[in-house]
């Protein structure tokens, strides 16, 4: 099926207006799954690209083709930045319409499988009920029992970013990563990734700020370390090794950008600031809303 009959269905091109067809950035987020993703496009890209952001909510179960991210391309000159859990780092990097560009954050695994564990128990629990039912430890020798880590696709980081996982997946990758257009931030470093990307792209990306993380949740328990070893060696270790990567590619890009380290540590130092600049006025309105309450 084409984009131009399901994309409509969807909402994602409600009309095709006369935009004047130039080459421009298009940004896609390439949405990982608790890899602070959530914060990335309700923060940052739906503030700043507003009506030329799309947020794809699509139930689809396979990843859009690369093809069919050409037919957004063509049907959408309106596009500038698009957020979606359905889509690869498989975008028509030569395509003459525009400059697709890819942003993906990834994650330390054993993080990641805690967060995991603590979003499905403590926010959705109907997605995993033996999160719900059991203990991290508990959870954690059931899902190795079960195998439950090699079954689950969207566990596996680079299959959602390359369509494959293991050597093959991080091969895919490397390839990926030649088209200079592939972002690739590990989420441990959030706030570096949004400074590089106001340093890197300062029309699109005028203030990379945001108010306050999204999903976060607070850590409950701890696994002993016989359990998180045996969870460590029942993830592929490619996993680790991706986000390792991401972690050099952060340096190098960081050190390319600043002149020195400390360059570097003073700009962050100021975009932490503007963050907690960005975020009082909320917390201001909720001060004055409590103490009205109270007042009355």
């Amino acid at each position: 099926m084409r984009l131009n009959s399901w994309g409509r269905s969807w909402g994602l091109c409600p009309q095709l207006a006369d935009v004047t067809m130039t080459v421009r950035n298009v940004f896609f987020h390439v949405h990982v799954r608790k890899c602070g993703g959530s914060t990335f496009y309700s923060q940052i890209l739906s503030r700043l690209f507003e009506s030329s952001f799309f947020r794809d909510r699509s139930l689809i179960d396979d990843r859009y083709t690369r093809d069919q991210v050409s037919e957004i391309l063509e049907n959408c000159p309106w596009l500038r930045a698009y957020s979606s859990h359905k889509i690869s780092l498989d975008l028509p990097y030569d395509s003459k319409l525009a400059r697709p560009i890819a942003i993906a954050f990834v994650r330390d695994p054993i993080e990641r499988f805690y967060s995991h564990y603590r979003y499905v128990s403590q926010h959705h629990r109907s997605w995993d009920e033996d999160a719900q039912q059991k203990s991290l430890e508990e959870y954690t020798t059931h899902v190795i029992e079960q195998d439950w880590l090699q079954s689950q696709r969207q566990f596996s980081q680079l299959e959602q970013l390359c369509g494959n996982r293991g050597a093959s997946g991080l091969e895919d990758l490397n390839s990926y990563l030649q088209s200079e257009q592939v972002y690739l931030f590990p989420s441990e470093r959030f706030d570096e990734a949004c400074l590089l990307l106001e340093s890197l792209f300062p029309d699109e990306f005028s203030d990379g700020t945001y108010p306050h993380r999204v999903n976060q949740t607070r850590p409950i328990e701890t696994l002993s370390p016989e359990s998180q070893l045996q969870l460590q060696q029942a993830i592929e270790p490619e996993e680790f090794e991706l986000n390792r990567l991401a972690h050099h590619l952060l340096d190098e890009a960081m050190a390319r950008t600043f002149r020195t380290q400390e360059d570097q540590e003073h700009e962050l130092t100021r975009f932490r600031k503007r963050c907690l600049n960005s975020a009082r006025p909320g917390l201001w309105h909720r001060l004055t809303t409590a103490f009205n309450r109270e007042s009355t």
